[in-house]
């Protein structure tokens, strides 16, 4: 295996990992949403923040390493797609191993990928459900806003 074949394995095994991290803390952030708490959303979000810095940033490594890998490895076409380098394309440009090896990687990783967009949206989904639930409560306590939920008299 080559050196950029080798490090983009690398690269994606870290995103793999990543992106398993992510998943765990968006799935107890889950949790915290349908159980209402809000110290420990805080938190998990501050979480979330920190392991998506890294996984952008392993994902620009991952694009600028399968540029690097069809420049390096010419085959039946050489001429780069101007959104940028895909997994197939890159297959197409190494050895059958290291195409079997990366082509793993890649359904790994986008397994990981999809599951994360599910949660993401179903997070969004209960932060509706639930500012939709406090904007109904306070409707309803305040008498559809025309009493004031606090006393403001000192």
């Amino acid at each position: 295996m080559s050196n950029s074949i080798e490090e983009l394995a690398k690269v994606m095994q870290a995103e793999i990992e990543l992106g398993d991290a992510l998943m765990e803390v968006m799935s107890q952030k889950r949790l915290s949403i349908v159980t209402i708490r809000s110290d420990q959303l805080l938190s998990l979000s501050h979480r979330e923040e920190e392991l998506l810095g890294p996984l952008q940033d392993l994902e620009r490594e991952r694009l600028h390493l399968c540029r690097q890998i069809v420049r390096e490895n010419p085959g039946e076409t050489t001429e780069l797609s101007p959104g940028g380098v895909t997994i197939g394309e890159v297959l197409h440009h190494i050895p059958a191993p290291d195409a079997v090896r990366i082509s793993t990687l890649a359904r790994r990783l986008k397994t990981i990928v999809e599951r994360i967009l599910q949660v993401n949206e179903q997070n969004r989904v209960f932060m509706q459900r639930s500012l939709r639930f406090v904007q109904e409560t306070l409707r309803l306590a305040t008498d559809d806003h025309t009493r004031q939920l606090v006393d403001q008299r000192l």
